[in-house]
Order: C-alpha cells, then structure tokens, then sequence
C-alpha cells in the first residue's frame, strides 16, 4: 500500500510490470537467441499473449537496437 497526504492506492505485482521495459539485445546476441530469451520473458508474455505478436516484437526491437558507431576522421 503506497500512502501519500492526499492519496493512497494499492499496487500489484502486474502494475509494477506495467512498467517494466522492453527486453534489449545483450552485445554480441544473436538475433535468434535473443528473440527466443525475448519472448518467454513475462512481461512479454503479459502484454503479448499471442506468440506471433511477441516474436514481431522482438525482431523490431533486435532491428532496432542502438548501434554504437564510432566516427572516423
């Protein structure tokens, strides 16, 4: 129970995933063992029932993981 002056609520155990981030390729992962440790996380699975889903999820978010690029003179 989280009390405030003004407010209090009760939170869940699904609220605090509510705001939990997308997983994130480790460096080096592969695309395939990413997507696969990707979509059997919970949270995934909570906000992504359908597998299909998931995995579309997964491979935009390998497609869209920060590259470090280094500039060259």
């Amino acid at each position: 129970m989280w009390k405030h002056k003004k407010w209090s609520f009760k939170t869940t155990w699904h609220d605090n995933l509510l705001n939990m981030p997308l997983p994130t390729p480790n460096k080096g992962e592969t695309k395939d063992t990413f997507i696969s440790r990707c979509i059997e996380t919970e949270i995934m699975s909570i906000d992504f029932p359908n597998l299909t889903q998931r995995i579309a999820v997964c491979v935009s978010q390998f497609d869209n993981k920060p590259t470090s690029k280094t500039k060259t003179k």
